[in-house]
């Protein structure tokens, strides 16, 4: 038994999209539960037109993680599968999932995970490296969400909740990969100029926690902290969000100096005009080269 568990907050334009992905599979789910985490938006009551199909239930704002947590605590099925309410399942998600679930110690399948072949285990050191799971593509063992208590709650973790829980499933049970696209993800809304920052500073509260958790080398934890800082502030830096760049490049430069990250916050300081110039230019240099 599948038990689709839909988190959604102000999700009224996409809601139904990710129900008729969810009704659409060619192996169909025991039940779908959509938790509406107090949205200000007629989100629950575009859920509630399905009837007895859809079983809707409130609950006042508490986070992505506490709403899963809730849908979860309801739900009926041996296995849950997770579904944002802006993502969308293409048809056979379910059924291409289902057929690796064979092995008592699988604890999670994740698909659209193009660096793994189909059936081969996603370890703990190279899930540390990088996040292949994809929240909307994964089918997680009711018993072994459970056991590690599913997702942590902490406001500080929001957007690095699901990661959490896969480095922490990773030193139990056995994570599966399916190598194929099986769910159609949507950006976050909202401007992502303005997210960089607040993604890096849960990125790194993840670490810092699972750090703690694992007893990792305290070494290695600074040098991801460093790539984690380093990472989002080349993506604001390419946004022009110069202020946001700026302090993230400095808190990799004060964590790990070098004359590379000293340049990058430098360039923080020129106008955004100017750097736009610089990189027409680049381009048109690197077309004609071409």
């Amino acid at each position: 038994m599948v038990s689709v568990i839909i988190p959604a907050f102000n999700a009224a334009r996409t809601i139904r999209r990710a129900i008729d992905s969810a009704l659409a599979q060619t192996m169909a789910p025991a039940e779908i539960v959509v938790v509406d985490d107090g949205s200000e938006d007629n989100t629950a009551c575009l859920a509630e037109v399905y009837g007895d199909t859809v079983r809707v239930v409130r609950q006042p704002n508490a986070g992505p993680a506490a709403a899963r947590n809730h849908g979860a605590r309801l739900a009926l099925g041996d296995w849950l599968a997770f579904l944002d309410a802006d993502d969308a399942w293409l048809p056979t998600k379910l059924e291409r999932q289902l057929a690796y679930i064979g092995s008592p110690q699988t604890g999670l399948v994740a698909c659209r995970t193009s660096a793994y072949s189909s059936g081969q285990k996603i370890t703990l050191a190279s899930l540390w490296e990088y996040n292949h799971i994809g929240m909307s593509g994964v089918l997680v063992r009711r018993s072994a969400f459970e056991e590690m208590g599913g997702f942590d709650e902490d406001p500080r973790l929001i957007s690095a909740e699901d990661y959490n829980l896969w480095l922490r499933m990773a030193t139990r049970w056995e994570i599966v990969a399916v190598s194929e696209d099986l769910f159609v993800y949507s950006p976050e809304a909202g401007s992502l100029s303005h997210q960089f920052e607040r993604f890096a500073m849960a990125a790194i509260r993840n670490v810092d926690q699972i750090g703690g958790y694992l007893a990792i080398d305290p070494h290695v934890l600074e040098k991801k902290r460093v790539t984690i800082l380093q990472e989002n502030a080349y993506k604001a830096f390419s946004y022009r969000n110069l202020q946001v760049a700026r302090r993230l490049f400095g808190r990799a430069f004060r964590g790990s100096p070098s004359i590379a990250r000293a340049a990058w916050w430098l360039a923080t300081f020129a106008p955004a005009r100017v750097l736009d110039l610089r990189s027409s230019a680049f381009h048109s240099l690197k077309g004609r080269a071409i």
